[in-house]
């Protein structure tokens, strides 16, 4: 069970991902991988606020909302026009209805986990992730309060240090003007002793007093000491050097959209092994989804599902962008029982251009995160020997491994038919 410490209805895209540099907070998308987790979270932080459920179509291509559900993009007629159905061929497995009811593409496409059909199919289209402040070095909360505080501890002891010498210099002042008034209390008792024996003695002349000495002037007391408080240097992230304005959609790199920066990544670099840290990599939310999935010990490409390091990504993923191209699309995926984690999935793009046509295909639950291959240019048609060719091609270079679902040599064998069936769906006479 999670225990939820904390709960912050962010207010903004500023706020949330501020609060999600602190380790141990975490966003909430539909919770149903988190929910079956174990451990503590210190801070849930909920986006529902901020109006990230929506689907905005655009001439240039759709913006999905990462509170969007999966339920809302299976049901979207512009998706499933375009796509002609492959999207929605890739999300009506996911468990049942109820459950793609809550869960959110936000969370899906973050956890990046190996078995996620969602995965697979963006990666086949041309789609990018958008990050609010993505890969941006934030502000160490905790180092700068202890620096602060060592700051103030350390202006306190130079305001007491000051302090203490100016007690110190007016204690000695007083001490030396009363050391003076003696001098000149004991002189002055002489020269009247003096004065005295000379009456006594019958001198007429005036005895002189020696001169009184004064008050010895004190030292001048120093004004209270002003530490000089320096703040600690916190960068100006209020805006992106160099940010490129833009809101077409197209663009990659840093971009505002709404005045807010956002860092725009393509999709197949941000399903990458060695893009950022795992976000969920010693959270045991993905353990359990792991272990659900049967994704066990083996790693087919050196990286476990979902496994690039052991840290964790602060970004906030705020929404997937699905360029339009001129393509066609088709999902296949092998299961062992309709609602089950895919044995093997395949997404496929057949892509017009000039000279000829090129096929993207991506392959997923390898059991690891999904990964592309795209062909050389074809002709308008895949003639039956060369979609056996390329079929033959993806087996060689597309890496497997084994788990509870399949073996490795079962997945490869797989990827050979899919990937031969896709390319004769798209590019040949249709017939697999």
């Amino acid at each position: 069970m999670v225990t939820i410490r904390n709960y912050k209805k962010a207010e903004s895209l500023e706020e949330a991902w501020r609060l999600n540099q602190q380790r141990g907070n975490r966003i909430l998308g539909g919770m149903l991988w988190m929910k079956m987790g174990k451990g503590t979270i210190q801070t849930a932080i909920d986006l529902s606020g901020l109006g990230l459920d929506k689907i905005e179509e655009t001439p240039e291509g759709w913006r999905i909302g990462c509170m969007v559900t999966l339920r809302q993009l299976e049901l979207h007629e512009g998706l499933e026009k375009y796509t002609g159905g492959a999207l929605r061929e890739a999300l009506r497995h996911i468990v049942g209805v109820q459950f793609r009811n809550l869960a959110t593409v936000g969370g899906s496409v973050f956890g990046r986990f190996g078995f996620s059909d969602v995965c697979t199919m963006l990666a086949a289209m041309d789609s990018y992730v958008e990050l609010y402040r993505g890969m941006e070095a934030a502000p160490n909360v905790e180092a700068a309060q202890n620096v602060e505080t060592a700051q103030n501890v350390e202006t306190a002891q130079h305001v007491a240090a000051a302090q203490n010498v100016e007690t110190a210099q007016n204690v000695e002042a007083v001490q030396n003007v009363e050391a003076a008034q003696n001098v000149e209390a004991v002189q002055n008792v002489e020269a009247a002793q003096n004065v005295k024996a000379a009456q006594n003695m019958g001198a007429a002349s005036n005895v002189g007093m020696t001169p009184n000495m004064g008050v010895v002037p004190s030292v001048e007391a120093p004004q209270n000491v002003k530490a000089a408080q320096r703040e600690r240097a916190v960068p100006n992230v209020g805006a992106v050097p160099g940010a490129e304005v833009s809101s077409d959609g197209v663009s990659v790199g840093k971009v505002f959209l709404g005045g807010a920066p956002i860092v725009r990544v393509p999709m197949r670099e941000f399903l990458s092994p060695g893009y950022g840290k795992a976000p969920l990599s010693k959270d045991a939310s993905e353990k359990t989804a792991e272990k659900a999935s049967g994704n066990v010990a083996e790693k087919a490409d050196g990286n476990a599902a979902g496994n690039a390091s052991s840290g964790y990504d602060r970004d906030v993923l705020v929404s997937v962008l699905i360029r339009r191209e001129p393509a066609a699309y088709c999902y296949q995926s092998v299961r062992n029982s309709q609602t089950d984690f895919p044995v093997l999935s395949c997404g496929a793009a057949w892509i017009s251009g000039e000279g000829g046509h090129r096929l993207r295909l991506s392959i997923g639950a390898r059991p690891a995160r999904a990964i592309c291959l795209e062909s050389g240019l074809f002709s308008n048609e895949m003639p039956q020997e060369e979609a056996r060719a390329f079929g033959e091609y993806a087996e060689e270079h597309i890496p497997t491994g084994s788990n509870l679902r399949g073996s490795a040599a079962y997945r490869s064998h797989l990827v050979r038919v899919l990937a031969m069936r896709a390319a004769l769906r798209l590019g040949g006479n249709g017939k697999c």
